[in-house]
């Protein structure tokens, strides 16, 4: 499988399994491909709405109306097969 089509797949996979979810800006921000199992592992990025509930003015303030968060896609090369789709923790700067 071509690398664009590894990334094109897990983009869509995130998409369409967090739908529900309202997400947008769904970007690349790595690739992998581990030649002993043959198996890419793409991480993408989601914005989507917090899930820290804003139920008052003090709330509302402090808490992000978005997050961030990144989806690792493992991707089998053979016959393009989600493995699997896991939360990468961001980490710190």
């Amino acid at each position: 499988m071509d690398v664009k089509v590894a990334v094109s797949t897990a983009k869509e996979q995130v998409k369409e399994l967090f739908s529900a979810d309202n997400v947008s800006n769904v970007t690349l921000e790595e690739i992998n491909f581990a030649e002993s199992d043959e198996v890419w592992e793409i991480t993408v990025g989601i914005t989507r709405p917090s899930a820290i509930p804003r139920n008052n003015s003090l709330a509302a303030l402090v808490t992000p109306e978005f997050e961030r968060a990144y989806k690792v896609v493992r991707i089998r090369d053979s016959d393009q097969r989600i493995l699997s789709v896991t939360n990468r923790v961001a980490q710190a700067a």
